[in-house]
């Protein structure tokens, strides 16, 4: 036994009256939010943008505030790389290697 499927008249009248539910939906006008004094009070006056917006740091300091940041990063990668590596010789054939080659 196969599983049913919805069929697509099924889908397409749910779809219809999902859409009619929705433009049933009262949205409330912009104009009856604002009070009427409201929207006869001038314009508020214009404030040079300078003023309005914080100073921002220059681009040469956050660059090097940038690049030390990712210097101690690096180093602290390259710290914990060594640290996982292990060692490439053992003890005992390092100190062979140490006394040298005898025949």
């Amino acid at each position: 036994m196969q599983p049913s499927r919805p069929r697509p008249v099924l889908a397409l009248a749910l779809a219809l009256a999902l859409a009619q539910a929705a433009a049933c939906t009262h949205v409330p006008k912009l104009e009856d939010a604002v009070p009427p004094e409201l929207l006869r009070a001038p314009y508020p006056p214009l404030v040079p943008l300078d003023l309005a917006v914080p100073p921002r740091e220059p681009p040469t300091e956050a660059a090097a505030d940038l690049q030390a940041e990712l210097d101690a990063r690096r180093a602290r990668l390259r710290t914990r790389a060594r640290a996982l590596q292990p060692p490439a010789l053992d003890e005992d054939t390092r100190r062979r290697m140490a006394r040298g080659v005898t025949r």
